[in-house]
């Protein structure tokens, strides 16, 4: 059964009215992996307003390893430091 891009309409503008932006993943790829392997999907990140991304142009969004859980924790940091 194939996922029908119109199912993702509603979100994406969701997103676009709420001027929402995802900020690039660092250290993978993708964010959940079926437990065979055979798929893989960036699922989980952050969304944040445009105008935070301004004010803290260093902010990170990585993604771990990912344990017993088939999802990677992701973490959004400002600077190595934080």
């Amino acid at each position: 059964m194939g996922q029908n891009h119109d199912d993702f309409t509603p979100f994406n503008q969701f997103i676009d009215n709420n001027t929402l932006f995802d900020l690039p993943l660092r250290e993978r790829l993708f964010t959940w992996f079926q437990g065979d392997g055979a798929s893989m999907s960036r699922l989980d990140r952050f969304l944040l307003y445009e105008n935070w991304c301004a004010k803290w142009p260093n902010m990170i969004q990585r993604a771990f390893l990912h344990g017993l859980s088939n999802h990677c924790p992701i973490i959004l940091t400002i600077d190595k430091a934080n």
